[in-house]
C-alpha cells in the first residue's frame, strides 16, 4: 500500500511524498536502520532462509566482492546503455527487489541511472535521491565496488566539460561520491588508478573535494600512493594546511548545520593504509605526466597557481617531484601569491629527502639545489632553517649532505647570502653532530690540491659570528675533537706537509675564535683547554702515522697549539685577528688552564719513539707551560693536577737510556740513572704543581717523595731542610755508590765502543751528567745552583705562601721541627702584609698565639700582629661551628699534655681567644693562667651547643693529668655545672664523666687531699675551707645525679644501663677512661637495681668518708647517698661480682666518725683484721669508743 502511494505521488517542486527518516541514514557504525514500510522490512530484515537462495545470495551482485570481479559490460556501456531511469522515491525498493531476485543487470542499471540523475542535479541534488543513495551505501556498500559503478561515481568527481564549475558553496555531490567510493573499496588493498587521475585533476584545478574535510576518508587513502611523509605542523603555514580545510560559511551538507559537524566527525570512522603498494611505478608515471604537462603549459612563474604547489607537496614522496620542486622553489618563495604554499612545499621537500636509500643520488642533487637558493627576506630564511633543522634531526646523513653543500656553496664564486645563518642554525640544533659533519668536510678540503686554509679560517669565525647570541662558539670544542679524527683517506704525498700545517692552524683558529667570544662563554677557559687537549691527542695518535711531519714542522705545530709562539704567527695566513684584537686574544689563549691530561699528552709525545720530539724538548715545554700557569691567580685553578702518576711520567722523561746500538756484557744490569739537569728540573716542576694543588696533590706527593717534602719545607721556611742535615753520613755513602755505578756503566759503554782511554773520575764524561734515579728514596740535597734557582722561583711565584694553604703540610712540618724551631718561620709567615691570615691553617695560628712574642724569636714590635691574629681567631670561633670546633679542639686537647709548659700555653691561648678585651700587649706569657678565667667564658659562646660535648670530654681528660690542685678544682666545678645544666646529659653521656672522676678520687690521693676537706675523723675538726667544700659539693652532685639515674626497677632499663656502662668505658677520642676492675650488679632491698663499675662504687663510699659539704643544704644529698650505700637500705652484690668492700676501704669506713659508715666497715670484719688495723694505722677516739 505504501509503495503504491509513494509511486503515484511522483516528484514535484516540493514533493509531499514521505521521505526516509533522517536519523537512520548517517554513515557510521553507530547508526541503526529503521524503515517504515512493511515490505522493506521483509526485504531487509527477513531474507529467504532456503539453502539454495542463501547460496545464490552469497554469489550475487550485492554480496561481498570476490577476489576477481566479474566484468559486466564496459564502463561506457554501463553508463550509457544499461542505465535505467528511476524515480528517487522508488530507488531503494527497486534495488532491494533486484537484490532479492538476483537481477544483476537491473541492479547495475538502477545504480548507474541514479548516478546519472545525481550528476544532472549537481548544483542542487534531490534530497530523496541523496538519502536513498546513502541508505544503499549503508546496507550494501559492496555494490559500489563494481567497476562500472566506480567509473560512474568517478564522473561525479571530474570537472564538467564545457562550462566551468567554480561554485564551491554546495559540496554534497562530491561528499556523496567520495564516501560511496570509500565504502565500496574500504576493504580492498588495490584501488583503481582512476582515483589517482580524478585526484590529480581536482588538485590542479578548483580543489573542490581534495581539501574538503568530509572527503578525508577517500583523500587520505589516495595520497598513500605517493609515500609522502607529513612534516611537523609548525613548519606549515596555518592558512593553507593540506587536507584539513573545510568550506567557510556552510555547515555539513549531510547534517545541515555547523553545530552538528563535531558529531558527524565523531561518527565517521575510516581506516587509512597503503592502497597502491603494487602499482608504485604506474602512479609515479601518472603524477609526473600531469606535473610536466602543467609545467609546459605554465612556463612563466606567474602562471603557476597554489593548487599546483599543493599537488607537488602532496606528491613529494617521489624523488623526481622533489627534484622538480627544488629547482623552482626560489622563484616561488619570492612570489607574493605563492610564498605560503611554497613554504609548505619546502617543508615537504626537506622532510621527504633521503640520503641513504635508493634515491640518495637524486636527493643529494635536491640538497645542492636548496643550498644554492638565495633567500632575500628574514622570514623566508627562518622558515628554511626550520625545515633544515627538522631534516637534520631525522637523518644524520642528510645533515652531513646539507652542511657539505652549504660549505661548498660558501666557498664558490656565487655563494648564497644565507649560508652562515644556515650553518649557525644547524650547529645550534645539532651541537654534537653538526661539528662532526663540518670537520669531515674540512678534511676533504684540506686534502685537496688547492689550499683552502684561508677560506676555512674565515668560514669558522663567520659561522660563529652569525649566531645572534654567539652561543655557537661552544660548537668549536666538538669541531676540534672531530678534526682530531683520522681523515677519510690517506693524503697524497705532495699535500701531507700542507695538510698537517693547515689542521694545526685550524686548531689554533678554534682557540682564537673562542677567545674573541670569551665574554659570551662563561666556561671559555675550559673550552680552550678542551680544544688543546683534542689537538694534543691528534699530535700524539693521528698526525705522526698519517702525515709523517718532519722534526721542525712537528715542533713548530706543538708550540703553536700550546700558544708559546708570538702573536704574529697566528695571524699570518689571513691577518686575523686584527692588530687591535691580536694581543688580547693571544693573552686569553695563553691563560688557558693546564690540566693534568694535557701535561700527560705532552709527556707521552716526548716518550714516544715514533714522534720526532725528544724527552728534553718535551720536558722543557712542560716546564714552560707550568711556569706560565703559575703566574696566573691561584683561585682560578690554572694548574689542576689530582693524581701522582704525573710525577712518575716526569721522571721517565729524565731517565738515561744507553744507546740501542751498544751491547752490554751478559749478566750486567745497568743502574737506573737520570740526566742530572733534567732530574732536578723535574723536581722543580713538581714543586710548582704541588704549590697550586695543595689539597689534592701536595700532601700525598710529600708523603710519597721525601725529596719533594724537603723542597716544600725549604720553600715554606726559607731555610735548608732538616732532613738534609740529618742524613749527612748516608748522603756521602749514597754519593760514593752512585759514582761507582756510573763509572762502571761508562766503562762498559767505552769497551763496547772500542774507546782507547780508560774511564776514571778525571776522564769520565757521564759522572757530571748523570745521577741515581730513586725518587722514592731518602731525601737528597740538590746542588747549590739548583737550590738558588728554586729559591728564586719561590720568591717569584710565591710557592711557599701557596703551599701554606694545606694545613697538613704545615702541621707535619711543625711536628718534625718542634715548636721552638718552627716559631721563627711561622712568625715570618705572619709578618707578610700580603698574606691573609685566612690562608694559613687554624692550627698554626693557634700555635703562634699560644707561644707569644717571646716564643717567636721576633722580639718586640709585634703587638699589632698579635692583636690582629687574636681578633682573627675570635672571628673564626664566632663565625661557624667548624671554626669554633677547630680552634677549641687544638687548645683543649693540649690541656691533657704530659708537659706542663704545653698545658700552660694552651691555657693562655684559650684565655686570649675567649676573652673579649681588645688589648693583648699586656699579656704576661710567663705567668700561669687559672682555668676559671676562661672556663666561665665558654658558656657564652655562640656555638656552645655544638662544642659542649667535646669541651666536657677534654676537661675530663685534663683532670687526670693536671697537677695544680686549683686547676683540678676548677675543672671539677665546670664538670658539675655541665652535668646539671640544661639540657642535662643522659645516663649514657654521664657515665664516662663519672668514671673519670672516680678514677680521680681513687688514684690521685695527693691532689684529692689538696682540693677536698679533711676527713671527719680528726679531733678537733679543722676550720672550714670554702673552696675545698665547694669541690666536695661538686663531686657529690655529680655522683648523686648519676646513681639516681641508673637505679631502676625495670630489667630492660637496667640492661640498657649496662650497655651504657660498657660504652662509657671508652672515653672521647678512643682513649680508655678506666680499664681495670670488674662490674657490679647491685640489688637494693626496695627492689632497685643498678649495674656500675666497681671503681664508681668505691668512689661513692670513699667520698662519704669526707662527710657532708657545708653547701649541701640540710645535708640532703649526703644523707640520701648514705642511705643508699650503708645501713639497712644498703645494696647487696649479685652472684659472681667482685667484692664491694675490700680491706683498704673498710679501713676508711671504720676510721669515719659516722656511725652508719663505722657499722658498715665493721660488718663481717674478723677480729684479727680489726686488731691489725688498730696496730698499724691507729684509730680515732670516737671510732674506738664505738668499737
Amino acid at each position: 500500500m505504501d509503495r503504491g502511494k509513494m509511486t503515484s505521488a511522483g516528484r514535484g517542486a516540493k514533493s509531499k511524498a514521505p521521505q526516509h527518516p533522517q536519523d537512520i541514514f548517517a554513515l557510521g557504525s553507530k547508526s541503526t536502520v529503521v524503515v517504515n514500510r512493511d515490505s522493506e522490512k521483509r526485504n531487509i530484515h527477513k531474507p529467504s532462509t532456503s539453502g539454495v537462495e542463501r547460496k545464490r545470495e552469497t554469489s550475487g551482485f550485492g554480496s561481498q566482492p570476490p577476489t576477481k570481479r566479474s566484468r559486466i559490460g564496459s564502463p561506457a556501456e554501463a553508463v550509457g546503455g544499461t542505465s535505467l531511469e528511476v524515480d528517487p522515491v522508488d530507488l531503494v525498493p527497486s534495488v532491494l527487489q533486484a537484490l532479492d531476485t538476483h537481477n544483476s543487470d537491473k541492479l547495475l542499471g538502477l545504480l548507474t541511472g541514479s548516478i546519472r540523475l545525481l550528476k544532472s542535479q549537481r548544483s542542487k541534488p534531490d534530497p530523496i535521491l541523496c538519502m536513498s543513495m546513502l541508505y544503499l551505501t549503508k546496507i550494501r556498500p559492496n555494490m559500489f565496488a563494481h567497476e562500472t559503478v566506480t567509473q560512474s561515481l568517478c564522473t561525479l568527481l571530474k570537472r564538467e566539460q564545457g562550462a566551468a564549475f567554480k561554485n564551491k558553496s554546495n559540496l554534497l555531490v562530491f561528499v556523496l561520491a567520495c564516501n560511496m567510493l570509500y565504502a565500496g573499496h574500504k576493504d580492498s588493498n588495490n584501488w583503481p588508478d582512476t582515483f589517482i587521475k580524478v585526484y590529480i585533476e581536482d588538485a590542479l584545478n578548483e580543489r573542490c573535494w581534495v581539501e574538503c574535510s568530509w572527503c578525508k576518508c577517500l583523500v587520505e587513502n589516495i595520497i598513500t600512493a605517493f609515500n609522502t611523509k607529513q612534516p611537523p605542523s609548525y613548519l606549515i603555514p596555518s592558512e593553507n594546511t593540506l587536507g584539513t580545510m573545510s568550506p567557510s560559511g556552510s555547515g555539513s551538507p549531510l547534517m545541515g548545520s555547523n553545530d552538528d559537524e563535531t558529531a558527524v566527525d565523531t561518527e565517521l570512522e575510516y581506516t587509512v593504509f597503503p592502497r597502491y603498494s603494487s602499482s608504485y611505478e604506474t602512479v609515479e608515471a601518472l603524477v609526473l605526466e600531469a606535473i610536466k604537462e602543467q609545467i609546459q603549459r605554465r612556463a612563466a612563474p606567474d602562471a603557476i597557481h597554489r593548487g599546483f604547489l599543493k599537488l607537488l607537496a602532496a606528491t613529494c614522496g617521489f624523488p623526481e617531484i622533489r627534484m622538480i620542486s627544488a629547482s623552482r622553489l626560489e622563484a616561488w618563495l619570492h612570489s607574493g601569491k605563492l610564498s605560503r604554499c611554497a613554504q609548505e612545499l619546502l617543508a615537504y621537500v626537506c622532510c621527504n629527502a633521503d640520503a641513504c636509500g635508493p634515491t640518495a643520488a637524486r636527493d643529494h642533487e635536491v640538497l645542492a639545489q636548496l643550498a644554492r637558493m638565495r633567500l632575500k627576506t628574514k622570514p623566508m630564511q627562518q622558515a628554511y632553517q626550520a625545515c633544515l633543522r627538522v631534516m637534520a634531526a631525522d637523518s644524520p646523513a642528510l645533515l652531513r649532505s646539507v652542511i657539505t653543500h652549504t660549505i661548498y656553496n660558501e666557498l664558490s664564486n656565487v655563494r648564497s647570502p644565507n649560508n652562515m645563518s644556515v650553518l649557525a642554525a644547524l650547529l645550534a640544533a645539532q651541537p654534537a653532530l653538526a661539528p662532526v659533519a663540518m670537520a669531515e668536510t674540512f678534511h676533504e678540503l684540506v686534502l685537496r690540491a688547492e689550499d683552502y686554509l684561508r677560506p676555512l679560517r674565515a668560514l669558522t669565525r663567520e659561522c660563529v659570528r652569525a649566531a645572534p647570541a654567539r652561543a655557537d662558539a661552544q660548537a668549536l670544542l666538538p669541531l676540534a675533537r672531530a678534526l682530531a679524527a683520522p681523515p677519510p683517506h690517506e693524503p697524497a704525498a705532495e699535500v701531507r706537509e700542507r695538510a698537517f700545517s693547515s689542521l694545526a692552524d685550524l686548531f689554533c683558529c678554534c682557540c682564537l675564535v673562542t677567545a674573541t667570544h670569551s665574554k659570551h662563554l662563561p666556561d671559555y677557559k675550559q673550552q680552550l683547554s678542551g680544544i688543546q687537549c683534542a689537538a694534543l691527542g691528534w699530535l700524539l695518535d693521528t698526525a705522526p702515522a698519517i702525515y709523517r711531519p718532519s722534526r721542525h714542522d712537528y715542533q713548530h705545530a706543538l708550540n703553536k697549539i700550546m700558544f708559546v709562539e708570538s702573536a704574529e704567527v697566528y695571524s699570518k695566513p689571513d691577518n686575523w685577528p686584527p692588530e687591535c684584537e691580536r694581543a688580547l686574544a693571544h693573552r686569553i689563549c695563553c691563560e688557558a688552564p693546564m690540566p693534568r691530561h694535557n701535561l700527560l699528552r705532552i709527556i707521552f709525545i716526548g716518550l714516544s719513539k715514533e714522534i720526532p720530539v725528544g724527552p728534553a724538548e718535551a720536558l722543557e715545554l712542560v716546564e714552560q707551560l707550568v711556569r706560565r700557569a703559575c703566574v696566573l691567580p691561584p683561585e682560578e685553578q690554572p694548574l689542576l693536577v689530582d693524581r701522582l702518576d704525573l710525577a712518575d711520567h716526569i721522571f721517565h722523561l729524565c731517565q738515561f737510556h744507553p744507546p740501542d746500538n751498544i751491547t752490554l756484557p751478559a749478566g750486567y744490569t745497568p743502574p737506573e740513572l737520570a740526566i742530572t739537569g733534567l732530574y732536578w728540573r723535574g723536581w722543580a716542576l713538581l714543586l710548582m704543581v704541588a704549590a697550586h694543588n695543595p689539597t689534592t696533590f701536595a700532601a700525598r706527593a710529600a708523603a710519597t717523595y721525601p725529596t719533594l717534602r724537603a723542597l716544600i719545607e725549604m720553600c715554606i721556611t726559607n731555610k735548608p731542610s732538616i732532613e738534609w742535615s740529618a742524613n749527612g753520613n748516608s748522603e756521602a755513602e749514597r754519593a760514593e755508590a752512585e759514582r761507582a755505578s756510573i763509572l762502571q756503566l761508562e766503562a762498559h759503554l767505552a769497551a763496547a765502543s772500542n774507546a782507547k782511554l780508560p774511564v776514571t773520575e778525571h776522564t769520565s764524561r757521564l759522572l757530571s751528567q748523570l745521577t741515581t734515579l730513586d725518587p722514592l728514596g731518602p731525601a737528597r740535597k740538590p746542588p747549590q745552583s739548583v737550590i738558588e734557582s728554586i729559591q728564586a722561583l719561590n720568591t717569584q711565584l710565591r710557592l711557599g705562601r701557596l703551599l701554606c694553604r694545606q694545613p697538613a703540610l704545615l702541621l707535619d712540618l711543625v711536628e718534625r721541627q718542634g715548636t721552638r724551631r718552627a716559631m721563627p718561620w711561622l712568625h715570618q709567615l705572619l709578618r707578610h702584609d700580603q698574606l691573609e691570615l685566612s690562608v694559613l691553617p687554624v692550627q698554626c695560628l693557634c700555635e703562634f698565639l699560644a707561644a707569644g712574642p717571646g716564643g717567636s724569636g721576633g722580639g718586640g714590635g709585634d703587638g699589632g700582629k698579635a692583636g690582629e691574629l687574636c681578633q682573627h681567631l675570635r672571628r673564626t670561633v664566632a663565625a661557624c661551628e667548624a671554626g669554633a670546633r677547630a680552634v677549641l679542639h687544638y687548645y683543649l686537647q693540649r690541656l691533657a699534655h704530659p708537659h706542663a709548659p704545653t698545658r700552660a700555653q694552651a691555657q693562655r691561648g684559650l684565655k686570649l681567644v675567649l676573652s673579649q678585651t681588645e688589648d693583648t700587649s699586656e699579656m704576661d706569657y710567663n705567668a700561669d693562667v687559672n682555668p676559671e678565667e676562661w672556663l666561665e667564658l665558654l658558656w657564652g659562646l655562640q656555638h656552645w651547643a655544638a662544642v659542649r660535648g667535646e669541651v666536657a670530654a677534654r676537661v675530663r681528660a685534663a683532670c687526670l693529668v693536671e697537677c695544680v690542685p686549683a686547676h683540678v678544682a676548677a675543672y671539677v666545678a665546670f664538670l658539675a655545672r655541665h652535668a646539671a645544666a640544661e639540657p642535662a646529659p643522659s645516663a649514657r653521656e654521664l657515665t664516662p664523666l663519672v668514671l673519670d672522676l672516680s678514677q680521680l678520687v681513687m688514684e690521685r690521693t695527693c691532689v684529692m687531699s689538696a682540693i677536698l676537706p679533711p676527713a671527719e675523723a680528726r679531733d678537733p675538726p679543722p676550720p672550714h675551707d670554702a673552696r675545698a667544700h665547694a669541690t666536695l659539693y661538686h663531686l657529690t652532685c655529680i655522683l648523686h645525679n648519676h646513681i639516681n639515674q641508673i637505679r631502676t626497677n625495670d630489667t630492660e632499663d637496667a640492661n640498657m644501663e649496662t650497655e651504657s656502662e660498657e660504652a662509657g668505658e671508652e672515653g672521647e677520642g678512643g682513649e680508655p677512661a678506666w680499664t681495670q676492675g670488674e662490674k657490679l650488679v647491685l640489688h637494693w632491698p626496695n627492689g632497685k637495681r643498678a649495674s656500675l663499675h666497681v671503681v664508681v662504687a668505691h668512689a661513692h663510699l670513699k667520698l662519704l668518708c669526707y662527710g657532708p659539704s657545708i653547701y649541701d643544704t640540710n645535708q640532703e644529698m649526703y644523707s640520701w647517698l648514705q642511705s643508699v650505700w650503708v645501713g639497712g637500705g644498703g645494696p647487696g652484690v649479685g652472684a659472681g661480682a667482685g667484692e664491694l668492700l675490700p680491706d683498704w676501704l673498710r679501713l676508711h669506713l671504720v676510721r669515719s666518725a659516722r656511725p652508719p659508715l663505722l657499722e658498715a666497715g665493721l660488718r663481717a670484719l674478723p677480729a684479727h683484721k680489726l686488731a691489725l688495723f688498730i696496730q698499724t694505722f691507729g684509730m680515732p677516739v670516737a671510732s674506738m669508743t664505738s668499737v
